[in-house]
């Protein structure tokens, strides 16, 4: 009676078996979103941008300098599809050029579909500009708070020049309201089964050129104060195309 009801529970598992396996395979179900991750590097016309570097960098107006800080606020990334359709993402995230922990901004639920642009801000808008003490990279522990002001550094650019034998420092401030510096690329990419990669490449001769030529022997110190409007605007200009996009991948 044992192995009678043995065989039968035998032979059942293996009718089950047989059934399951001339079932379709289910479909695969991928997700919908993606994430597509932003990372930047940091050159000086294609060298790598080192800490004090021993060896000086040369910008446009022939200044031999090294950098010792390089801070700057990204912020309110956005994308745009095909179709016109923009995604926001209220972020502000503060990159330091020397600590490769910050170099990486990673959007999550990124529809899948084709894409046509992407854009974002250098420094940070009136409203969060304006909001007192606040949390996460804009604490007032991250160094980027005015002490003469209301508001944030956009960006913070210091180091030593040589004039001309003898190393002196500069100190470059960008910042207020009216300096907030939006970027925008024009791009074509689809968001598929896989996530994405863009690169950004922040030159820092760009930011002593074009459309402004600046020698830092004139002026090696602007900190964005009222009565610097003029020569702000020129640093704050020159910081538009600072910012590349390499690749997409």
């Amino acid at each position: 009676m044992i192995k009678l009801n043995t065989f039968f529970f035998l032979t059942i598992i293996l009718l089950g078996l047989a059934f399951s396996s001339c079932k379709e395979d289910e479909p695969l179900i991928l997700p919908k979103y993606r994430s597509l991750n932003i990372n930047f590097s940091h050159t000086v016309d294609g060298m790598q941008l080192l800490l004090n570097s021993p060896k000086t960098y040369t910008n446009s107006a022939g200044n031999k300098y090294m950098v010792s800080t390089l801070n700057y606020y990204i912020s309110n990334l956005e994308l745009t599809k095909s179709d016109g359709m923009k995604l926001k993402f209220p972020i502000y995230k503060l990159i330091d050029a020397f600590d490769s922990s910050t170099h990486t901004i990673q959007l999550t639920d990124i529809p899948k579909g084709d894409y046509k642009a992407i854009s974002y801000s250098i420094g940070i808008d009136s409203v969060n500009n304006h909001s007192g003490t606040q949390t996460g990279d804009l604490s007032p522990t991250k160094g980027m708070l005015w002490t003469w002001a209301s508001g944030y550094l956009f960006l913070k650019l210091e180091g030593f020049y040589l004039n001309p034998i003898d190393a002196e420092s500069f100190r470059y401030h960008i910042g207020t309201d009216e300096f907030l510096t939006k970027i925008n690329y024009v791009v074509d990419f689809s968001i598929t089964d896989m996530d994405k990669k863009v690169s950004l490449e922040c030159n820092v001769n760009e930011f002593f050129v074009n459309p402004n030529a600046f020698d830092i022997t004139t002026n090696n110190d602007v900190q964005s104060f009222p009565t610097q409007r003029e020569i702000t605007k020129q640093l704050a200009d020159n910081m538009k195309d600072m910012i590349r996009l390499l690749k997409i991948e």
